[in-house]
């Protein structure tokens, strides 16, 4: 290429709005300062009722005050609130009751202190609040003051008393006063003394272990700390580290950020031990069960059914105090059993708690006389210290509590596994076990202990939740503080929004609440519940007969949901939503929704708004008497006020009815009146810019053509709050004509001619017409477009430019040029590139295109809204097209060549959907890939087996994913017409039908007691398993124009756990944690009808994969795992389920998913930043970003756990760049010392970009990145477990990756135990045949081979070798390989005639596989000939050996024994020492363990060492130790 060629290359711009890189270097200089942290001495008055100084990690002793002095570093912004809780938690602070701080001070004494020794104080002086100007209006951040109690207020702020900081020769405290109890005040406490106690009872912290109450059973659990067992080194956290996770979990920068270790080496063995134990030890596939993870589900313990420290605490029957009472400061009355059987009633005042004389049938709440156990007659500060005067037994049981709740030293990791997920819904596992249910008078008194209501007139009044959103949207975002702040307001008020719409939801669908419209129609009513709008998600009004009714009705409000998302991203200024989310909940599809101001207008309202409408008079601003001519003109032409001829935001009204400005005016009927307010045109045309929408034509059934920039499904709303808001969100998507037109109705993709499968009927109609496009799709479809476009804009400029060139090649140009510039054209377009605009290319879809509308009432069609000869109409045919073609195409090319691992059908839903992809295309995509998959282009390198294998797998996982769908919505249907007694029997009788007739053909429901005289209809009773079949079949082919063929029932290949797995999450549905019994395979396979016999084999349970056809091996088991499954055990059990296992059925949640820019923005800068090597500012920028995620989302989140598994990976990838460079340096080091001195000084000059000024400081940088990886990743495995899910693809990826990190950190055994655990998971999310087990396994062979040795690893090659050929089939290149490292192995140890076999095998196969000049196929034969050679001479060595021995004892060599041992021997002496380096999985005569040094280092040598080594010659050491010593 010539010079003119590459100066003249044109460069693309950004196009508008798209998001720009943040350069570190701005984003710093952004960035406000952090609030430098200085230290606060907590002053805490001291306890006698109970001794915890050995609980405390730095025990104390008390000042000459009395006072306990307890250092913290603390903020200037840092809130007297956040020291209270921090307290509260400590074992030095449970006790206290009502109680506030006093800023207080101490003076050095200077000249008293020794060299070494701490400074001296004098004793601490109350600091005097800053004397503050009465008259003045101004409020000063910095002037302080105390409550009437004497204390600061609990929302003041450390900077308002102390400043920025520390303070020369001054120490700084905070001092604990008791103060009186307020009613906030003693509920609070207690709720502290009942989650104290009663800490085997529900609690109500988010990490209960059960609470009747909550949406789901053990939610929010993780199982990481058992299965890592003990915690590794390193992992311990600091008290002072622990202190500020639990107490200040909002603030994350508190701390100094301390320096990373170094990692712990492993300790170094001599040699293994013969018989080593390693969490792989007799391990083989048949252990990949589906439940084999079940025994870290099952509690270690059973819950004690009452607290150890007391009986019963409840609130008294006589509360409230009555009014004479509360006079005198009562606030509440309880009752106390102690466990010695004594009965109290104490009065909780203000003054604090004492014991009363009331009774049961006695009111009178004064102190009782004389005092029982020795009391003191005044009143008692905390209601601690009261129980433990009156039980003994009750101090000492407290001192164990503490002990268990404060256990030091705390892994730091382990943290996160007790910290309330505050901001998201906690994930629920499907198996869980039995909820242990115990009383607890406190679980209905909560209501009345928090909000001191007796009844429901007298509870707080409902949150606003519309005008909640709205304010926080219209906050400031000019800085980064003000930032945060909005962005955390706003995700914390979706949270609790979420939270309480779910629960409304769930009281709705039980008949807790009454609708408002009782008359009508069950599908219409609608319900008002805690400030919420509830509806089911039904065509009540029928405005979608035309599109399919009620399936359609279900498909917008889940579309208008992802609208609101969509919109809410954008963020417009100035627009408003309604915020939504959809539960699905036992078959029905709720609604809940914000209220905007007006929405329920009656029709007298309507009238006068409408004449007020009409009236030239009302006019804004006033006096403009154009504004009046457009608004009676807007009002004659029937258009909403303002028009577009007022385009002013002054022109809409104050305030006034609500009404729809934008859009259709009518809902019921939308083609009769079309709006379009031109101030609301600005908004909508805001939202259409972002996403990709044309302003378009739009034709009224009247003929009126009206232009819009979004759907006229979409709605514009003035709301008499004077906000603008957008409603009706479904339209934001463009209709899939293609699928319309092509798939709604007619055959399937399949084969409609098989007559086995299909048969000769019709397939059913797809349930609804509601088909939309997704917007990732029409983003794919214009970034094609736009690459398209700048080629050819390319090519012009090119062709431009060699128009000017040869232009300016004439002699006339020349002399013309040399006499006016120097600078030929040509030279000056060198120098000037042109420049391409994105922004140019235009390319818009038409949201209306295609909408199909009701049929006119007397027969006529319907009215055509868009103008088919648009553009943007055409571009949304063509983006349907380019779906169909291009990108389903493209997706099976991206899973086979990528061999992306998917797990089950969320993951494969999420991996479509990023593409574009609906749901509705898995039967094409799984027809493409059977008809066409063989022939699409493959990336090079890509074989024709592993295409063949990608193909097989895909296919069965999409149509696995479409009957699981299938089974959803059939169950659903089933329980929207059940009652609600047979919901349990209704899903046992389900999953029988479904995959238990290997274990019953023939399963009969479990039906529940009707009252006499009931006429109860009992459809799903009736449901057999051929039934169910036939309507799975019927629903896969309705919904996804696909045939499932018959093979795919059948119940040997089928994988019941996979199946019920993937229901249970998508219904909601909950089981028993229990082994579930699926019937024998083998008896399925012998019968063929599922009826088993009494045959040992028939009585082994049948693992659901092939791998485990063979026999399972009897186990030893603990006597405690005995007795659990001895108790579990039904041995009369003839079905699989029962209703007995079905414990709930929870709500689906579908919400708005909030992000938080500015945290994602800091993060991809710091994560660019330390991809460039600014390690230490990129660190800064990632924490800062953890800061902001943990400010905005809580320390458990979905965010967080997806956060730091990045950054582990990042962490890790930088650690190898820093070994390879030093790997490199000491390779350099190397060849400069083995060069003569004259050839020393040029080689340095050619290394010298290789060597390292400081090679340890590398070394420790990378040390560092490793164990801040690790850090990294166990903090994500355990919230993505709590997040996402125990057994979610995320939880198994990081537990997968977190493995392979603990065995580079030298955590070996933990590293085996998690990989041991991910290879569970994959069992039971997908199946144990899945290519990730495989991959797994093989990590573990190599952990095995490092930590263990050789030898022992050949057990765990053997099963890998076993599951690549079930996997892949006996021929297949993964069992080839497999078979040819075994051989490798075998060899090392010595074992010729084992790795004969394997090598001959391997290369049979290989010569199938590869061509004959292919490098793997001639180091096979060049292995193969080698231990062939060393095997015969190896004999042959033996046999003159014996002849020798023969002819010199002739007699002793008669005797066979003799001979037979003496051969032994022989052959022993001719292997190498690796050969008894680990136990044989063969073993032969026992022989003494050889002692070698470098065990497990040969089995990833390569072809030509493995040669030499087994030939006898020794193999290089790679070590630098070894260089050295041979140089020496």
């Amino acid at each position: 290429m010539s010079a003119s060629e590459t100066t003249a290359q044109p460069t693309v711009d950004p196009s508008v709005g798209e998001v720009a890189a943040v350069e570190p270097e701005s984003q710093e200089a952004a960035q406000e300062e952090a609030p430098a942290q200085f230290e606060v001495t907590l002053l805490l008055p001291t306890q006698s009722f109970v001794n915890l100084s050995h609980i405390s990690p730095q025990p104390r002793q008390p000042n000459a005050d009395g006072f306990l002095e307890l250092p913290i570093p603390v903020t200037p912004t840092d809130a007297v609130q956040e020291l209270r809780n921090l307290i509260t938690e400590s074992p030095e602070g449970f006790w206290l009751g009502a109680f506030g701080f006093v800023p207080v001070e101490a003076e050095e004494i200077v000249g008293e202190e020794k060299e070494g020794e701490e400074k001296s104080y004098g004793p601490w002086v109350d600091m005097t609040p800053p004397v503050q100007d009465p008259k003045s209006t101004i409020v000063d951040p910095s002037m302080w003051k105390l409550t009437a109690d004497g204390v600061l207020g609990d929302f003041c702020e450390l900077s308002a008393v102390f400043g920025s900081g520390e303070v020369e020769n001054k120490k700084r405290g905070l001092k604990v006063v008791l103060t009186s109890f307020s009613p906030l005040a003693t509920s609070l406490h207690l709720l502290r003394f009942r989650d104290t106690l009663f800490g085997s009872l529900p609690s109500q912290s988010a990490n209960a272990s059960y609470d009747p109450a909550s949406i789901g059973i053990s939610s929010g659990a993780t199982l990481y700390t058992s299965v890592r067992g003990a915690a590794p080194a390193g992992d311990v956290a600091a008290p002072e580290e622990e202190a500020e996770v639990k107490g200040k979990k909002s603030k994350a920068l508190k701390k100094p950020e301390a320096p990373i270790s170094a990692p712990t080496e492993p300790e170094t063995e001599s040699a293994p031990k013969e018989n080593a134990k390693h969490p792989f030890s007799d391990w083989s596939i048949s252990d990949l069960s589906p439940f084999s993870y079940l025994e870290h589900l099952r509690p270690a313990t059973t819950p004690a059914l009452a607290s150890p420290c007391i009986k019963a605490l409840g609130i008294s029957a006589w509360s409230p105090p009555p009014h004479p009472r509360r006079m005198r400061g009562d606030i509440v009355y309880l009752t106390l059993t102690t466990l010695e059987g004594e009965s109290y009633q104490v009065t909780a005042a203000a003054t604090g708690f004492w014991i009363a004389k009331s009774t049961p049938t006695t009111f009178d709440p004064t102190a009782r006389t004389p005092t029982p156990r020795g009391l003191r007659p005044t009143p008692y500060h905390s209601l601690f210290e009261l129980s433990c005067a009156l039980s003994p037994s009750f101090s000492k049981a407290l001192v164990k509590i503490i002990e268990t709740q404060n256990p030091a030293p705390q892994v730091s990791t382990d943290i996160y596994a007790t910290l309330a997920i505050s901001h998201a819904i906690p994930a629920s596992s499907w198996l869980v076990p039995a909820p242990v249910h115990v009383s607890d008078p406190f679980r209905t008194q909560l209501a009345y202990l928090l909000t001191t209501s007796t009844n429901a007139d007298l509870l707080p009044p409902a949150r606003d939740w519309n005008d909640e959103f709205c304010q926080y949207r219209d906050l400031p975002q000019g800085t980064m503080s003000e930032r945060l702040l909005r962005e955390r307001l706003l995700h914390r008020v979706q949270c609790d929004f979420v939270q309480a719409g779910t629960r409304g939801a769930v009281s709705i669908a039980r008949g807790d609440v009454p609708p408002l419209n009782p008359n009508e129609p069950v599908e219409a009513h609608t319900f008002i519940h805690n400030n919420m709008l509830f509806t089911r998600a039904d065509d009540a009004i029928k405005a979608f007969a035309h599109l399919g009714g009620n399936d359609a009705a279900r498909v917008a409000a889940s579309k208008d949901l992802q609208g609101v998302n969509v919109l809410e991203q954008l963020d417009i200024k100035g627009l408003s939503t309604m915020a939504s989310v959809v539960v699905d909940y036992l078959g029905e599809r709720w609604v809940a929704q914000s209220l905007i101001p007006g929405l329920f207008k009656t029709t007298e309202e309507d009238k006068e708004a409408k004449e007020a409408e009409s009236k030239p008079a009302v006019v804004y601003p006033e006096g403009d008497e154009a504004a009046a001519a457009a608004a009676l003109k807007a009002a004659e032409e029937d258009k909403a006020f303002p028009s577009m001829e007022t385009p002013n935001r002054d022109d809409y009204p104050s305030s006034g009815a609500f009404r729809i400005v934008y859009g259709s005016g009518n809902p019921e009927e939308p083609d009769e009146k079309i709006r379009s307010s031109a101030y609301f045109a600005a908004l909508a045309k805001s939202v259409a810019e972002k996403v990709n929408f044309a302003e378009h034509k739009v034709i009224a059934s009247d003929g009126k053509v009206t232009e819009l920039w979004t759907s006229t499904d979409m709605h514009g709303i003035a709301a008499p709050d004077g906000r603008s808001y957008f409603i009706d969100c479904f339209r934001l998507h463009c209709t899939d004509i293609e699928f319309l037109e092509n798939n709604v109705s007619g055959a399937t993709f399949t084969d409609a001619s098989d007559k086995t499968v299909n048969g000769v009927h019709t397939p059913p109609a797809y349930p609804h017409r509601l088909a939309l496009l997704r917007p990732e799709l029409l983003e794919a479809y214009r970034d094609s477009k736009l690459e398209k476009w700048i080629e050819v804009r390319v090519k012009e400029h090119r062709a431009q430019l060699e128009e000017q060139e040869k232009a300016a090649a004439s002699v006339e140009s020349e002399l013309k040029e040399a006499a006016t510039d120097s600078t030929s054209p040509a030279e000056k377009a060198k120098a000037e590139p042109a420049i391409i605009q994105a922004s140019e290319f235009k390319l818009a879809f038409n949201p209306d295109a295609f909408v199909e509308r009701k049929p006119l009432e007397d027969g006529k069609a319907a009215v055509l809204i868009y103008d088919p000869e648009e553009e943007s109409t055409k571009a949304v045919r063509d983006a349907s097209v380019y779906l169909r073609e291009k990108v389903l195409p493209e997706f099976i090319v991206m899973v086979i060549s990528a061999v992306v691992a998917i797990t089950d059908g969320q993951f494969l839903a999420k991996l479509l959907h990023r593409r574009g992809i609906n749901i509705r295309y898995l039967g094409m995509l799984a027809d493409i890939a059977e008809r066409q998959g063989p022939t699409l282009e493959y990336p090079r390198g890509t074989s024709k087996p592993d295409i063949e294998f990608g193909l097989a797998s895909l296919k069965s996982t999409l149509q696995h994913a479409m009957v699981v769908r299938a089974c959803k919505h059939i169950l659903n249907r089933l329980l929207r017409k059940s009652l609600t007694a047979d919901h349990a029997s209704l899903i046992a009788h389900f999953f029988n039908c479904l995959v238990g007739t290997s274990l019953e053909p023939n399963p009969s429901p479990e039906l529940v007691g009707l009252p006499a005289g009931a006429n109860a209809q009992r459809a799903w009773a009736s449901l057999t398993p051929s039934t169910l079949r036939s309507q799975i079949v019927e629903e896969v082919e309705a919904r996804y124009r696909y045939t499932i063929p018959t093979s795919f029932f059948n119940p040997v290949t089928l994988v019941p756990t996979r199946l019920v797995r993937e229901i249970c999450m998508r219904v909601g549905i909950q089981l028993v944690l229990r082994e579930y019994k699926f019937g024998s395979r083998v008896a399925v396979e012998a019968n063929g009808n599922g009826a088993g016999s009494s045959s040992e084999e028939e009585k082994i349970q049948a693992s659901p994969s092939p791998v485990v056809n063979e026999l399972k091996k009897k186990k030893k088991k603990s006597p405690a795992q005995l007795e659990r499954e001895a108790a579990k055990a039904d041995e009369n059990r003839t079905v699989t389920f029962r209703a007995e296992d079905v414990l709930n059925v929870m709500p689906v949640i579908k919400a708005s998913v909030h992000k938080s820019q500015l945290a994602e923005e800091t993060f991809a800068a710091g994560t660019a930043a330390l991809d460039k090597g600014s390690f230490e500012l990129g660190q800064e920028m990632v924490q800062d970003a953890l800061n902001f995620y943990e400010q905005v989302f809580g320390s458990v989140h979905q965010e967080a756990a997806s956060r730091f598994h990045t950054l582990g990976i990042m962490y890790h990838n930088l650690a190898q760049g820093a070994l390879r460079r030093v790997q490199t340096h000491e390779t350099a080091e190397d060849q400069l010392k083995s060069m003569t001195p004259e050839a020393r000084v040029e080689g340095a000059k050619r290394l010298q970009e290789y060597l390292l000024e400081n090679p340890d400081a590398q070394r420790a940088e990378a040390d560092n990145f490793l164990q801040s990886a690790v850090r990294m990743l166990r903090q994500s495995v355990i919230i993505a477990e709590r997040t996402f899910g125990l057994d979610s693809p995320e939880a198994i990826q990081h537990y997968s990756d977190l493995g392979l990190l603990e065995q580079a950190v030298g955590n070996s055994d933990t590293g085996m135990r998690l990989t041991k655990h991910a290879l569970s998971l994959w069992a039971s999310a997908y199946g144990p045949d899945h290519p990730s087990s495989l991959n797994l396994l093989s990590n573990v062979a190599s952990m095995v081979q490092t930590q263990y040795g050789v030898v022992a690893s050949i057990p765990l090659l053997i099963e890998c070798w076993k599951l690549a050929k079930v996997i892949y089939g006996d021929s297949s290149l993964q069992a080839a390989s497999l078979e040819y490292q075994m051989a490798q192995v075998y060899g090392l140890t010595g074992k010729f005639a084992e790795s004969i076999a394997h090598g001959t095998a391997a290369l049979t196969l290989f010569r199938t596989l590869y061509d004959p000049e292919t490098k793997e196929l001639q180091e096979a034969e060049q292995f193969l000939a080698v231990v062939t050679d060393a095997a015969g001479r190896e004999d042959r060595e033996a046999a003159e050996r014996a002849e020798r021995l023969q002819k010199k004892f002739p007699k002793l060599m008669a005797d066979k024994d003799i001979r037979a041992r003496i051969g032994a021997a022989s052959t022993h002496s001719h292997r190498t020492p690796a050969s008894a380096s680990a136990p044989s999985p063969a073993p032969v005569e026992d022989v003494p363990v050889v002692v070698k040094k470098d065990y497990g280092q040969k089995a990833n040598l390569s072809v030509d060492e493995l040669v030499s080594f087994i030939q006898g010659t020794p193999v290089a050491s790679s070590s630098k130790a070894a260089r050295k010593q041979r140089k020496n």
